[in-house]
């Protein structure tokens, strides 16, 4: 008897799975075919958006050293006395870098250089208070954002030295004040403007308080010397005189002679 020959079975579903991969790639064609426009400038705009973020990172990178290169330029400027080529140079980083770190410090700069030709001798006064003025301005706008205590102690002083260059004893007195508040290398420089701006608005006994205050605060600081001189000039001690010891109740008192 002839062996059994067992013959596969073949299901239906698994004879509609050819049909069914040829439909599925028939599909994925007609759609590449129909949307191929569209898949195209898809990709081409992914590549264009692509070169732009790469051309604005390698334009920031430049950009930023030049700025970097400018700024340590414009410092030279300022340390060598050219306040003119300093505030130039710091104008335009401000103007034109905002957005970068240097472009931010370069008001805090810019008020430095016209604080500096303002201080030179032989400037006109008109000059000089045009220069003060605009100190002033470089120095507000770049406290208004800064955030950084050091830089902003330092901006506050400078700020209370331009009011009190132009006698605005008030002003001046406020911002030395807003410097003292801030813990930093102008601090105790600040504190010593706000009893000198006292002493100018004739404000004494207010004066004399803010010169002990700081004594006793700081009675190691080289500063000292300062506030005792500005106390002998208002006519009184460093420190006041101590009340009389009332004899205690009980005690002792010498005996009258008769």
């Amino acid at each position: 008897m002839p062996a059994t020959v067992r013959r596969p079975k073949i299901r239906r579903k698994e004879l509609r799975q050819p049909d069914e991969l040829t439909s599925l790639f028939d599909r994925a064609t007609e759609f590449v075919d129909t949307n191929l426009q569209q898949i195209l400038m898809a990709c081409g705009a992914v590549v264009v958006i692509a070169a732009i973020a790469i051309g604005i990172f390698y334009l920031e990178r430049n950009r930023a050293h030049a700025a970097a290169v400018q700024f340590s330029s414009a410092l030279a400027a300022l340390s060598g006395g050219n306040y003119k080529e300093a505030q130039s140079q710091f104008k335009q980083l401000a103007e034109n870098d905002s957005n970068l770190r240097l472009g931010e410090l370069a008001r805090f700069y810019l008020g430095a250089a016209y604080l500096g030709a303002a201080n030179v001798a032989g400037t006109s006064e008109s000059a000089t208070t045009g220069d003060l003025q605009k100190a002033r301005d470089a120095l507000q706008a770049f406290i208004a954002s800064e955030r950084d205590q050091m830089f902003l102690g330092m901006a506050q002083t400078n700020l209370a030295v331009v009011y009190e260059r132009l006698k605005d004893w008030s002003r001046a007195a406020d911002a030395y004040g807003q410097a003292a508040s801030v813990a930093g290398p102008e601090q105790m420089r600040a504190e010593l403007g706000v009893a000198r701006m006292l002493v100018k608005e004739g404000k004494k006994d207010a004066a004399v308080s803010a010169y002990r205050e700081f004594l006793e605060a700081h009675p190691y600081a080289p500063q000292r010397s300062e506030a005792v001189e500005s106390l002998a000039m208002l006519g009184v001690a460093p420190q006041p005189a101590a009340p009389p010891i009332a004899p205690k109740s009980g005690a002792l008192t010498p005996a009258k002679s008769h």
